[in-house]
């Protein structure tokens, strides 16, 4: 049945990139393949929001960029999240680098990485194609 079978798992920015979000994203995965171990695994990277990628110099989810580059969120606990632009793009790059350093044990886990923002549902319709 594994065999069969394709996962498809969809990422963005998030706030917990550095932490409890990239280790939640590789235990997944891990499990997966023990759980699947013949099925193919592909992980979607949506690019940054438009807001996102200007306030840290880049090209025209993110609530609100204040002029001074802080992003900020609010959580389902009505708390404001900040963190600065650049250093929430910098923990998405390491979620992804971590991802991609995981094929050399996973051989069916393949990576897709759009550099513009699609939104997470048409990223990952697009690789799906």
């Amino acid at each position: 049945l594994s065999e069969s079978v394709t996962v498809y798992i969809s990422s963005g920015p998030r706030f917990g990139d550095d932490t409890h979000c990239k280790a939640a994203l590789i235990s997944l995965i891990q499990s997966l393949a023990k759980l699947l171990p013949s099925s193919r695994q592909v992980v979607i990277f949506d690019g940054p929001h438009p807001k996102l990628a200007a306030a840290t110099g880049g090209s025209a989810g993110i609530v609100n960029v204040r002029p001074d580059g802080t992003v900020t969120n609010r959580s389902v606990s009505n708390r404001v999240k900040e963190q600065n632009a650049t250093t929430l793009l910098q923990h998405y790059a390491e979620k992804i680098s971590a991802v991609k350093r995981l094929r050399a044990s996973y051989p069916r886990l393949h990576t897709v990485v759009h550099r513009e923002w699609m939104h997470q549902g048409n990223a990952l319709r697009e690789s799906m194609r």
